[in-house]
């Protein structure tokens, strides 16, 4: 799936986004706008993934705080959420997802591995999750980590 044609045999994705179901299971394709003003014009879709009544929402790299985000999930319940890390470690992307997303879990992850971390911010990940000390949250930070979720 991709929004511009460039392979045999690929689902074309509209640009208002749509919901492919495959068995029974569905994949809303939401358009959102990608983080950093060098990325504004590139095509970007999150994703909500339905199956068996639960939801899964991967905004992927979508500008923080983004309303689409939130009227997307609006009377959803997201029962995990898989986000970038300053989702966790900055202050209003972290209110508005856990008010207006409100995730009966989340895991953060897009860490930078540790010897390229030169920017501190996997301590950072880890400093907010030990200080918000919420067992709905998670890290992903390490190479093939694997966390067991119930959802």
């Amino acid at each position: 799936m991709l929004p511009e044609q460039k392979i045999d045999g690929q689902i074309l994705v509209p640009r208002e986004g749509f919901c492919y179901e495959l068995g029974e299971l569905k994949l809303y394709l939401i358009p959102l706008t990608h983080e950093g003003a060098q990325y504004e014009n590139c095509i970007h879709f999150g994703v909500r993934l339905e199956l068996d009544g639960k939801n899964i929402l991967i905004p992927g790299d979508c500008r923080l705080c983004e309303e689409a985000l939130a009227q997307e999930v609006s009377g959803q319940k997201i029962h995990l959420a898989l986000m970038n890390f300053p989702w966790l470690t900055l202050p209003q992307p972290r209110a508005f997802l856990l008010n207006k997303i409100q995730p009966q879990k989340a895991l953060f992850y897009h860490l930078p591995f540790g010897e390229d971390d030169v920017n501190g911010f996997r301590p950072a990940a880890e400093k907010w999750l030990q200080k918000l000390e919420d067992p709905r949250f998670g890290l992903l930070y390490q190479p093939l980590q694997r966390i067991e979720i119930e959802l």
